[in-house]
């Protein structure tokens, strides 16, 4: 599908990657979502077909995909963990490779310097960086991608870092361009159930009378997991609302969810050689984890260095564990089968989400999940029927 029709149907994931590929593509970062805005070629959108390439490991779950080991992690230095979102795991990961030089750098992504309720997309090369800045959540629009440009004028080898249709755009990158390929040392993906618009953050900023000319800083999770959203005024005052109030009553609304999230399969990342997410499982108890599926055998003696160098306490877990820690995603990928067959047989939308084990898991759902995902899935295409074209100049 061309670009412009991907964007005008509210089906573009924001990546990035089309400004990389055809130079006259102007990529928005304004608005409610990331796209692609203005351009004069016929290019087709290069992650419209959402295919998997499974690495080939010891175990594979429907769910979550292939795995060779599986870890529940936490930084042991208190200074990182005090300031992480879960267990600290990018933050001190990415420490320990820049530290021990077996990395040059990394590409995350950042609150905004002058702007911290937004993103940017900065490339690390100094581990002293993250003494001072640990890696939170960042829940508003990010394009790590938009920095590949940037990396193939440096030397060396990095680690990306990013969500997974990031990771989905990247890998297919990297399989047509050695240069890329050669740049990527591995990939860390972040468990994720959909990237919130900015206008999320905007209003409830609005509903709690902030005004952003009043904010010094911003963090979407700080402090003991699972974290507050924490606001450092000019005046020397401070904010706090957990977490757990901030997301589902406005970042996990439906009105700041791009459409497309709704159509992904992959929130927990299943291409990237490491995925991290949270242990909802141990809410209750309030210890703090990172949930490590470590995808790529080859990249092992990576993270074995760290565990040897006492970096992390370590748990071994089990499918189970992570399963029942991330019933959000597991959810949504046994309810998106029957979306992707009215979308393409009766709007005639030719998605190729192959490799995601969509028939296996339908199977797996009893007679009434059927008749409630079926339903919910014919209420989402109506949705998408009444849905208005993208506010984009497309020429």
């Amino acid at each position: 599908m061309k670009i412009n029709e991907v964007v005008n149907k509210n089906l573009c994931f924001g990546c990035g990657l089309c400004s990389f590929l055809d130079p006259s593509i102007e990529f928005s970062q304004t608005g409610d979502f990331n796209h692609p805005e203005a351009f004069t070629s016929c290019f087709h959108c290069p992650n419209f077909i959402f295919r998997k390439n499974k690495v080939l490991q010891n175990h594979d779950n429907n769910y979550f995909g292939s795995f060779y080991k599986l870890f529940l992690l936490k930084s042991r230095n208190p200074q990182i963990l005090s300031q992480a979102s879960s267990g600290g795991f990018i933050t001190d990961f990415l420490f320990f490779l820049l530290k021990a030089q077996i990395i040059d750098g990394a590409i995350v992504t950042i609150k905004a310097v002058d702007k911290p309720w937004e993103n940017q997309i900065q490339i690390i090369k100094d581990y002293k960086f993250l003494e001072k800045n640990s890696l939170h959540s960042r829940y508003t629009q990010a394009s790590p991608l938009i920095k590949v440009k940037e990396l193939l004028k440096m030397k060396g080898k990095y680690v990306f870092v990013g969500k997974g249709c990031d990771i989905a755009s990247l890998t297919k990158l990297r399989k047509v361009n050695p240069k890329i390929n050669e740049k990527i040392l591995f990939t860390i993906g972040i468990f994720c159930a959909h990237q919130p618009s900015r206008q999320a953050i905007l209003d409830y900023l609005k509903d709690k009378k902030i005004k952003l000319s009043q904010i010094k800083d911003l963090n979407f999770r700080y402090g003991s997991w699972p974290g507050n959203l924490k606001i450092k005024f000019k005046n020397g005052e401070e904010f706090s609302d957990s977490y757990l109030n901030v997301w589902p009553n406005f970042l996990a609304k439906s009105k700041y969810r791009n459409f497309r999230c709704d159509l992904c399969p992959d929130g927990f990342c299943e291409q990237a050689d490491l995925s991290i997410g949270d242990p909802w499982i141990l809410l209750k108890k309030r210890e703090a984890g990172s949930v490590v599926i470590l995808r790529n055998s080859k990249f092992y003696p990576y993270l074995q260095k760290a565990l040897k160098n006492n970096i992390f306490s370590a748990t071994k877990i089990d499918p189970a564990f992570i399963i029942k820690s991330q019933q959000a995603l597991v959810f949504k990928k046994k309810k998106m089968l029957p979306r992707f067959f009215l979308l393409k047989n009766l709007s005639k939308i030719n998605f190729s989400y192959e490799g995601w084990n969509l028939p296996q898991i339908w199977q797996q759902n009893s007679l009434l999940e059927k008749i409630k995902f079926s339903l919910i899935a014919f209420l989402f295409y109506l949705k998408f029927l009444l849905n208005k074209p993208a506010k984009s100049p497309m020429k």
